[in-house]
């Protein structure tokens, strides 16, 4: 217990409100998604933000073009599953019609300031397209990893026919 003015009373309940929290609250974990589409035609559209990760790509892949077809943002609780999903355009003319994706995973967040790392478990990435056939094709990406704040990282490719859907992603802790 506490005596003293109603002034003090008030601002020490304001610091033990401030100070008293949970040690070990769940953080909030931020992540861009980058779905870009390689292909031997076509119009290059790349965001300044994911061209260096590109040029890269370029080095190991034969594709002659590439564009980010949609940027996924997604954010949640460490611990908590993370899952987003909708449509994106045609990846190419010869598509019947947009194709629909569905993304998700479970974050944890390892390590304090730069050595701060965001550890993404059972990462699910499956992306829907009905070809000018008609046929229905499901491409899918999937893993577990580790991203460092500020990294981008390649997460995985998925070839349909002369063509792929690369998943680039980079995530940040958030207060």
């Amino acid at each position: 217990s506490v005596r003293g003015p109603a002034s003090t009373l008030s601002a020490l309940d304001d610091i033990v409100n401030r100070f008293d929290v949970p040690g070990n609250a769940p953080k909030n974990i931020d992540l861009t998604v980058y779905v870009v589409h390689g292909s031997s035609e076509g119009e290059e559209a790349v965001p300044a933000a994911v061209r260096p990760v590109i040029d890269q790509l370029r080095n190991v892949m034969t594709y002659k073009t590439y564009r980010v077809v949609d940027t996924i943002i997604a954010r949640g609780t460490e611990g908590s599953n993370i899952q987003t999903s909708g449509a994106i355009a045609k990846l190419a003319e010869t598509d019947k019609n947009q194709a629909t994706y569905d993304f998700r995973l479970t974050g944890r967040v390892a390590g304090e300031g730069a050595d701060e790392t965001i550890h993404l478990e059972n990462l699910r990435f499956t992306l829907a397209v009905v070809t000018m056939d008609g046929q229905p094709q499901s491409l899918n990406i999937g893993t577990s990893l580790d991203v460092k704040k500020g990294q981008q990282v390649v997460v995985g490719k998925a070839t349909m026919r002369d063509r792929a859907v690369i998943l680039v992603l980079s995530g940040k802790v958030v207060d």
